[in-house]
């Protein structure tokens, strides 16, 4: 290149460097072998790219579901900031207590397009026989009355972008005495949370173990304007403002009632309370309940085997502890409920009075406390025994496949019983 240098030299631009303008894309050609660099940004190298730790901490903190202010501070992510219903989401929770009752809602925003399903086989389908109280045809309720034509719902919905279809399962809905009156005094809250009126039409259905009611509510807003939900109202609102109707209609919970909920559970086909409790269980201490591994070793399975029975020695031990613990608080609270009910008889103020009754609702938070923590350490120690089982069945099933393989299991061979020696 050295020897070449005065050759170069002489030669004119376009022809030292004939690729140089397809290999720089902010290049302006202005004739068949002149060119005009323009110089762009330089590109950072992926050394270079790396984020500070604060870019970095902050990005990890929004992973998590925080969100960061304008600011810089991390706040809460998790809310909505679009739609109607924010603030009654947060103003229905502050209604509800560990006693009040309990309900299960499901929502579905379906936008009317031409390969959606229409609207009017959907509720045909909800219409059907066999799905009432006396297994007869079901009929439409709304604000109408008891028996709305589905033919102008329909008709009403046909030039809307979106509907909303919902199921409201209260868990007591077989002690309630109007599914239908509940589900209008429901919409009518969702009146006042999102304020706007409501074309609605609803159906009862009493053909599984938990009554239901479908409701169907149209995306128009009472201006003609597309209803927009928030997010946190769909997930959280109406599923509180649903428990606090129903609370108000049958009263808060009892300890029975707590305690019959938690049996439920340990025999419930879905994944409830005490099965999030085995998982952060089983994930904090490393032990699997999953299938045996065809690769894991010997050693390895006997040492998840040990692990396991383990934990379930450990769930018992941890069992037979609380009730112990709640065993012994009964006399203490018998005795304080005996003081603290003769101080409220003999108070002789309003104050005095107020103090007392304060005293003996802790003192009934406590027991409610003492009875739930029983029932769950019941209930997680039973669900310990029976995951140990399976996983005991599933090791029992990979032994044995071993033992039979041929190669590397069990091999047939002669044996020596007896000395040859004389």
């Amino acid at each position: 290149m050295c020897g070449n240098s005065s050759h170069l030299a002489a030669m004119p631009v376009s022809h030292r460097f004939p690729t140089l303008g397809a290999m720089c894309g902010a290049s302006a050609v202005t004739g068949d072998n002149d060119f005009r660099i323009r110089p762009g940004r330089i590109r950072s190298t992926r050394a270079q790219a790396a984020r500070p730790f604060i870019a970095q901490a902050l990005a990890a903190a929004k992973k998590a579901g925080a969100g960061v202010s304008r600011s810089g501070r991390i706040v809460s992510g998790n809310r909505s900031r679009f739609g109607r219903g924010q603030r009654a989401s947060i103003q229905a929770n502050r209604l509800l207590t560990a006693r009040s009752r309990g309900a299960v809602i499901k929502a579905r925003v379906v936008r009317q397009m031409a390969r959606s399903a229409p609207l009017a086989t959907h509720l045909n389908y909800l219409r059907r026989e066999g799905v009432t109280r006396d297994g007869q045809k079901a009929h439409l309720f709304g604000p109408g009355g008891d028996d709305v034509d589905p033919k102008a719902f329909v008709e009403r919905c046909q030039d809307d972008r979106h509907h909303f279809r919902f199921i409201v399962s209260p868990d007591d809905a077989v002690d309630m005495s109007d599914l239908r009156s509940f589900a209008s005094d429901l919409v009518t809250q969702m009146e006042k949370d999102l304020d706007t009126r409501l074309d609605w039409v609803a159906v009862d259905h009493w053909n599984t173990e938990h009554p239901h009611v479908h409701l169907i509510v149209r995306g128009v807003r009472d201006d003609g304007q597309d209803l927009v939900i928030s997010r946190d109202y769909i997930k959280e609102g109406m599923r509180d403002r649903a428990r606090d109707l129903i609370t108000q209609e049958l009263g808060p919970r009892t300890d029975l009632d707590i305690r019959r909920s938690l049996e439920r559970q340990v025999d419930a086909e879905r994944f409830t309370q005490l099965d999030r409790q085995l998982v952060r269980d089983g994930r904090e201490a490393g032990i699997k309940y999953a299938t045996v591994s065809m690769s894991a070793s010997d050693r390895q399975l006997v040492t998840d085997a040990r692990s396991r029975w383990q934990n379930t020695v450990g769930g018992l031990q941890d069992a037979m502890r609380v009730q112990a613990g709640v065993v012994g608080n009964i006399d203490t609270n018998r005795a304080q409920m005996s003081a603290l009910v003769g101080q409220s008889q003999g108070a002789a103020g309003a104050l005095q009075a107020t103090q007392a009754s304060n005293q003996l609702l802790a003192l009934q938070a406590q027991q409610l406390a003492d009875l739930t923590a029983v029932v769950a350490a019941n209930g997680r120690a039973q669900m310990l025994t029976e995951a140990e089982r399976a996983a005991a069945a599933e090791q029992g099933r990979e032994l044995r496949r071993r033992f039979l393989t041929p190669g590397a299991g069990y091999q047939p061979g002669s044996a020596r019983m007896f000395n040859n020696r004389n």
